[in-house]
């Protein structure tokens, strides 16, 4: 949803309108009040929308639904940020979207890491990504950083949270390696939170023309960030015993 309502910024400002004022993602336990609070505020400021483009009737009533899940609302939400992106001139998710994520998650494995070491021993020279990553090889590599994420949630007493099994032969593309962007940026968060890190997510930097090679670079940061969270905390643990 936040994704989203920065797509909705990008279009206002298209158009020439005030954009609204952007949602910054924090170390919460987020309920789907949470989540209800800013699916309203994107509503209203949906609405700014219609006139521009010559819409004068709305619906004013909103349907009634009951036993929607998450992951429900995530799908509707998804399908909201393609329509904009539409509108805003992008005819599809393309590998540039899911590289701005994939930066904010880097920079949350770092503010994990900082907090449990002040010091800020952790090593950032992580491996070159191959010169011609694709989008299934990227949607893999998020995978296995959802996979890292559960071995932390598991050192920390923490269930759990199920990554999906794909096939070797299914087509992936950019579209898939975003949504898994936006789970890690999440599950990050919830780390965060559990660590006492206080920092909030930084806000998306819009690029363009990355390719899948480049979000993979970022991953594979992520990924060896993640990699030192454990090794850390205890070298840090040993010190303040000593």
């Amino acid at each position: 949803a936040v994704a989203t309502a920065d797509m909705l910024i990008a279009l206002q400002r298209k158009m020439g309108l005030r954009p609204m004022p952007r949602v910054v993602t924090t170390p919460t336990a987020y309920s789907p009040e949470d989540v209800y609070i800013l699916a309203r505020l994107m509503e209203e400021q949906t609405r700014r929308l219609l006139i521009p483009f010559g819409i004068l009737e709305y619906q004013s009533a909103p349907d009634l639904y009951y036993s929607k899940t998450p992951t429900d609302v995530f799908g509707k939400v998804l399908s909201l940020f393609i329509k904009l992106a539409t509108l805003t001139g992008r005819e599809r998710i393309t590998p540039s979207e899911s590289y701005m994520e994939m930066v904010r998650a880097a920079s949350d494995a770092r503010s994990i890491l900082a907090h449990i070491d002040p010091a800020r021993r952790y090593r950032i020279d992580a491996p070159p990504p191959p010169a011609d990553a694709t989008p299934a090889e990227v949607f893999a590599r998020c995978i296995q950083i959802r996979g890292r994420i559960n071995e932390l949630r598991a050192l920390w007493n923490m269930e759990p949270v199920p990554a999906p099994e794909v096939a070797a032969d299914t087509a992936l593309h950019p579209a898939d390696v975003f949504v898994q962007t936006q789970i890690i940026v999440a599950e990050l968060n919830l780390l965060k939170m559990t660590t006492g890190t206080i920092n909030a997510t930084p806000l998306a930097i819009p690029v363009t023309g990355m390719r899948p090679t480049d979000v993979m670079e970022e991953c594979l940061l992520t990924a060896y960030l993640l990699d030192q969270v454990e090794s850390l905390q205890q070298m840090v643990g040993r010190l303040k015993a000593q």
